[in-house]
């Protein structure tokens, strides 16, 4: 045989057996998969078996699948909710204030980040969303969706790359795994410890719930990251970690707020560039600092004492990365607000769910706030301080509710708001001393707002009645003595209240996007677009859309909006007494 002819037969030879090989490679391909058509169910097949994973979910659990309607409706619990009418959920005090890599940033961002929404259910049920966009964005893609209610029942909806939902019960969640993970405390101020006879009447399986609360105790907690929890947990972005904080900080906010409570963020700093990450000392000692040996919790409290005091707090968190040896994934110290020890550690990496990394941080801190553990060794009741990580789906116990409001009754540094009797704070707006100092109630002076375009008209809720939530708010002739043209601004909740029966505030609704119409809808200093400010070109603006203006839509002056700001006279208000 030539030499030519042997080269042509081992080239026709290699090119058959690549085409066999290959072909041979599709059709195991078919016969496991189901063709080719299947690939795209191969891969949600491992995005849920991912999700299975970093939200310790049972493998063989059923995650049902669904999509959000064109009208905004989706089911949960047999029940059908809407998105629709959302309200942003803004953790912040007024005042609060953020550095990344020891750069001060603005609290207002314009990025593009996951941002948090809630509305009402009719059953009572909170509904919390995470929706990605700009700060006036409430129509972007949805991350989640968490219903909560008051039953002890709770569903979380995950999207997934397609934009479907696919729904999270109870049931689902891997509770072996979860029991072994410890959440602890460490002894604060023995002082400060005073133990309430009745705490030992029951073993923690009931469930604390306030049928209203007259006033608030107000939390402010400072929180950090480190670098491993911005490389870990936040895919290093500083933005995404801002929304990871947040969403834990409102579930905490959430849970406490049932109890009289509520958990606000006076301070955040992270750092993604580890060469000038602080908290390196404290992931290098190896361990978490819940035991006998200095640890995280102990070099974290050295940092803030020593170089964080003229930072605003009733208590200070690390959030972190890192995976300690053990088993322990939270510690703080107990009793401890508002002292040496208000500290606490939080391994934010245990797990991408929301809910499970915001009852960690609501846990640790409910250590600081008073609560020992509740004496449920079984783990069944999901019970907020149980000793092991859990859904929380139950709250906090009758113990812990006494535990805590025992301890938090006494701590002068915590403020206090006026809460559902009448939606502001004290009548003349807080004393000197810290107390009470989020609000005037009804009796504070009041004021009109006429238009400087349409003289003599005012901004008036509609109707003179008890108002509900979504009454249109609109420009009618001006009446002195009229309750639906009086309103009263709080300088510190900055939220403006009508003098109407109703207990009702000024909103946009929905958002503060160019056309959103002015309503009235409950007072709740959480609602950031119902936070507003008077300036001296006479214009009123919303805090968190500063460049947004009340403005009057037609000549006939009868309809209210949100426009952008430009120096008309259709946007100047009078401020008439």
């Amino acid at each position: 045989m030539s030499s030519k002819l042997y080269c042509r037969l081992l080239l026709l030879c290699c090119l058959f057996s690549n085409y066999a090989f290959a072909v041979g490679k599709l059709e195991r391909v078919s016969l496991l998969r189901g063709g080719g058509e299947q690939g795209a169910s191969t891969t949600e097949e491992d995005e849920v078996a991912k999700l299975k994973q970093e939200h310790m979910l049972l493998p063989n659990s059923n995650l049902p699948r669904q999509r959000v309607t064109e009208s905004g409706q989706f089911k949960a619990n047999g029940r059908t909710y809407s998105v629709k009418d959302l309200q942003p959920f803004n953790v912040f005090t007024y005042d609060g204030t953020i550095m990344v890599d020891g750069e001060p940033q603005p609290l207002e961002d314009d990025s593009n980040r996951s941002r948090l929404f809630m509305r009402k259910g009719e059953h009572g049920e909170t509904i919390l969303v995470s929706r990605e966009g700009e700060k006036e964005d409430t129509d972007g893609r949805i991350k989640s969706i968490d219903v909560l209610g008051h039953d002890g029942t709770e569903v979380f909806l995950q999207a997934l790359s397609d934009g479907s939902l696919v729904s999270i019960r109870q049931e689902d969640v891997d509770r072996q795994k979860l029991k072994g993970l410890s959440i602890g405390g460490i002894r604060g101020d023995e002082d400060e410890l005073i133990l309430d006879p009745n705490i030992d009447d029951d073993s923690g399986n009931n469930r604390k719930l306030q049928q209203g609360c007259s006033s608030y105790k107000v939390v402010e907690v400072a929180i950090a990251y480190d670098s491993s929890f911005c490389s870990q947990v936040a895919r290093g972005s500083p933005d995404t970690a801002r929304s990871v904080v947040e969403a834990a900080v409102a579930r905490a906010a959430l849970l406490f707020e049932e109890i009289c409570i509520r958990v606000r963020l006076s301070h955040l700093e992270g750092y993604c560039t580890a060469s000038q990450d602080p908290y390196r000392t404290a992931m290098a000692t190896n361990d978490i600092g819940c035991g006998s040996r200095r640890g995280a919790l102990q070099v974290f409290q050295n940092i803030w004492q020593n170089s964080r005091t003229n930072i605003n707090r009733d208590a200070a968190h690390l959030f972190y990365g890192t995976n300690f040896p053990g088993s322990a994934i939270g510690c703080a110290s107990t009793p401890a607000l508002c002292n040496s020890q208000s500290y606490g550690v939080n391994q934010m990496s245990i797990s991408s769910n929301p809910i499970f990394q915001g009852n960690l941080f609501a846990h640790e801190l409910g250590h600081n706030m008073g609560s020992p553990h509740v004496s449920d060794p079984t783990n069944s009741g999901n019970f907020l301080m149980e000793p092991s990580l859990n859904s929380a789906s139950n709250g906090l116990s009758s113990q812990s509710t006494r535990s805590i409001q025992n301890y938090i009754s006494r701590r002068s540094c915590v403020s206090t708001e006026d809460g559902d009797s009448n939606g502001g704070g004290g009548d003349t707006g807080g004393d000197n001393n810290g107390d009470d100092n989020n609000g005037g109630g009804s009796n504070g002076e009041s004021f009109r707002l006429e238009s400087s375009l349409h003289q003599g008209f005012c901004v008036a809720v509609q109707g003179n009645v008890n108002l509900t939530n979504g009454t249109p708010v609109n420009l009618e002739r001006c009446n002195d003595s009229s309750s639906a043209q009086n309103w009263i601004w709080d300088p510190q909740t900055r939220l403006i209240q009508s003098t109407a029966p109703g207990n009702k505030c000024l909103y946009p609704l929905g958002n503060a996007r160019n056309g959103a119409r002015m309503v009235v809808w409950d007072c709740n200093p959480s609602f950031s677009y119902a936070e507003w400010s008077y300036y001296s070109d006479r214009s009123l603006r919303p805090d968190f859309a500063t460049r947004k203006c009340l403005d009057v839509l037609n000549a006939n002056g009868e309809t209210l909006q949100m426009w952008q700001c430009n120096g008309t006279q259709d946007k100047q208000w009078l401020v008439r007494r």
